[in-house]
């Protein structure tokens, strides 16, 4: 599985789908079963390549984030810091998270499934090429959604069910016995200790084998990946921190209002901020980001890639499309450009988000009077 230490919201393994790069390849695997389409070996994707684009794909969801007022999938935010108003009540504060479409206040918690999981691996096209990984555990009393594939910590991960080191893009299934079954391509599994090598000799890239067992995990661990709602928000008043919980007014704009934990409770004295930490993010559809939103941001990214990669003829065709501007360009758009360029994929992207964006909560509720005041409630 392609991953970097930038958090790219599911999308750096969505992105050789969408540009039409081969998955071998692009996870640093060549040999029997890979697509030839004329390429050569330099467009092995090494793991620098891989940081380039995952550089790329974090500040094109930021960007767009800003104008939306949510991020694009559900993401764990952690300590969010909310300003109070200190001449009002803490407790008849109607406060607004930074990201919309609130799923739920509480942090990112972990629940151990199966530990050393062994995969299978399977040739499911007769070319003597296994291509499937499977793994079948028993997670018969969990959402699938929260049943995740990580790499052990004995096989790189810098930490147990760490979250830049899941494997993504997986299909899951309940077997209907107590069992749930996960499938994915076998590039997803890649062994990061061929990450971890860039050239052979000379300038050839340095490539795993589709056929060598070595370049692949033997094992995974399975955990359960869920929101702690038993999580509370934390008051800060003068040197002294309180804890609080928190009752959610509006999921879609993400406001809400603190209240004490108990009636005998100390009452915090003039707090001046809260830290919140919760999951919020425009919903899935079949374990995938809204697909128009998803098209546009990688083709996005393409304008921040640092520099032009070796990429196949398609994939190349894309990028010097994507960072070319519309012949339709008129001075107007030259003087007071769009907000994300023009370029064809600025373009593109501001076509989608627009009908999309919070009004009130994107960079567009700079338009409106006192949208950025803080609303009370009487308790």
């Amino acid at each position: 599985m392609a991953r970097s230490d930038v958090e790219t919201f599911g999308l750096l393994n969505r992105w050789p789908v969408i540009v039409h790069n081969d998955p071998w390849k692009f996870n640093q695997i060549n040999g029997l079963g890979v697509h030839e389409d004329g390429c050569t070996t330099q467009s092995i994707y090494l793991q620098f390549e891989r940081d380039f684009i995952a550089g790329a794909l974090h500040r094109s969801v930021l960007e767009a984030a800003e104008w939306l007022g949510f991020l694009p999938v559900p993401t764990y935010v952690e300590n969010e810091v909310v300003p109070l108003d200190l001449s009002a009540p803490w407790d008849q504060q109607e406060l607004q998270l930074k990201y919309g479409y609130l799923q739920a206040i509480g942090a990112r918690q972990i629940l151990e499934i199966a530990s050393n999981e062994p995969v299978a691996y399977t040739d499911t096209n007769g070319d003597t090429v296994e291509d499937l990984a499977t793994i079948t555990i028993e997670a018969a009393s969990f959402d699938l959604e929260e049943v995740r594939v990580f790499y052990r910590v004995d096989d790189g991960a810098e930490g147990v069910a760490h979250p830049s080191w899941e494997i993504e893009g997986l299909t899951r299934k309940d077997n209907g016995d107590g069992t749930v079954t996960l499938t994915g391509h076998k590039s997803l599994f890649v062994h990061p200790d061929v990450w971890a090598q860039e050239y052979s000799s000379g300038q050839v890239k340095y490539a795993g084998d589709t056929q060598t067992d070595a370049h692949f995990v033997a094992e995974v661990d399975v955990y359960r990946v869920y929101t702690n709602l038993d999580h509370t928000v934390t008051l800060h008043a003068q040197g002294t921190t309180y804890e609080v919980t928190a009752h959610i007014n509006d999921t879609r704009y993400a406001s809400l209002s603190l209240s004490k934990l108990a009636l005998n409770d100390p009452d915090p004295a003039y707090p001046v901020f809260a830290t919140i930490s919760y999951i919020a993010g425009y919903p899935r559809s079949r374990g995938l980001m809204y697909r128009p939103l998803e098209t546009a941001l990688v083709r996005y990214a393409n304008v921040h890639t640092p520099q032009q990669l070796c990429y196949c003829d398609r994939t190349l065709a894309m990028w010097k499309d994507d960072n070319k501007p519309p012949e339709a360009i008129t001075q107007a758009d030259s003087e007071n450009p769009p907000p994300f360029g023009i370029t064809h994929a600025g373009f593109e992207l501001w076509r989608v988000i627009e009908p999309l964006a919070l009004k009130f909560k994107g960079r567009e509720r700079r338009s409106y009077p006192n949208a950025d005041k803080v609303r009370y409630f009487k308790s």
